[in-house]
């Protein structure tokens, strides 16, 4: 009985879905299954591309190149056109790169921070030397 129901629904629902993919998108979800990954991934997709670029925009200010890519990449993965720009942006040049890396290796040693792996290099570094104990006092 079940099944008679869900394809009359079906049937019923085919003009619409011819002109929306959106909805058919939804109407899959709802009626076919409820997978948590493909719900995110409907989600993605319909989601607006400025939500993208104001979180890889926030991302480029505190200099977190490598979110900002992996956002990147997620947008595009799922159909979302960003300003070329933006992109360009994205990629940090040899000088910002190596700088960040020895203010996170310092953080690190000096702070013990462990976010990323050059402050977690510094935190080890400086546990093996006589930094990490004082640090530690």
């Amino acid at each position: 009985m079940r099944l008679v129901f869900l394809g009359l629904l079906w049937v019923s629902l085919l003009p619409w879905l011819a002109y929306a993919p959106a909805l058919s998108g939804a109407v899959r979800l709802a009626v076919v299954s409820f997978a948590p990954i493909e719900v995110s991934q409907f989600r993605l997709r319909f989601a607006p591309t400025q939500r993208f670029i104001d979180e890889i925009e926030s991302a480029l200010e505190v200099g977190r190149y490598g979110q900002a890519q992996r956002l990147a990449a997620l947008a595009q993965a799922h159909d979302h056109d960003l300003p070329t720009e933006l992109v360009n942006r994205i990629e940090p040049s040899a000088l910002t790169r190596l700088s960040t890396g020895a203010s996170d290796l310092a953080r690190g040693a000096f702070l013990g921070e462990a976010q990323s792996g050059a402050q977690i290099a510094g935190l080890i570094t400086a546990d093996l030397l006589v930094v990490g104990d004082v640090r530690d006092l």
